[in-house]
C-alpha cells in the first residue's frame, strides 16, 4: 500500500515535473531553490491523494441519507 503510494507519487511527480517545471530543472543551481517547491508538491500531492480516498467513503452515508429523504418524503406528502 505504501510503495505503491510512493510510486505512483513519484510517477505524479516526474510527470508534473517534465510538463509544468521543465525550466527550473535544467540549471544545477535551481535544483536547491527548487527543493522547497518540490517538497511541497509531494505534501499536496499526498493529501490530494488522501482526499481522493476519503471522498468515496464520505459519499456513501450522504448518498444513503439523500436515497432516505427522496423515499420518504413522497410517503409523508400523501
Amino acid at each position: 500500500m505504501n510503495t505503491a503510494l510512493n510510486v505512483a507519487m513519484d510517477a505524479a511527480l516526474d510527470s508534473t515535473l517534465d510538463s509544468a517545471m521543465y525550466p527550473l530543472v535544467i540549471s544545477p543551481t535551481h535544483v536547491i531553490t527548487y527543493s522547497p517547491m518540490m517538497v511541497s508538491m509531494m505534501l499536496s500531492m499526498m493529501v490530494s491523494m488522501m482526499v481522493a480516498m476519503m471522498v468515496p467513503v464520505m459519499l456513501v452515508p450522504v448518498m444513503l441519507v439523500l436515497v432516505m429523504v427522496l423515499v420518504m418524503v413522497p410517503i409523508l406528502v400523501k
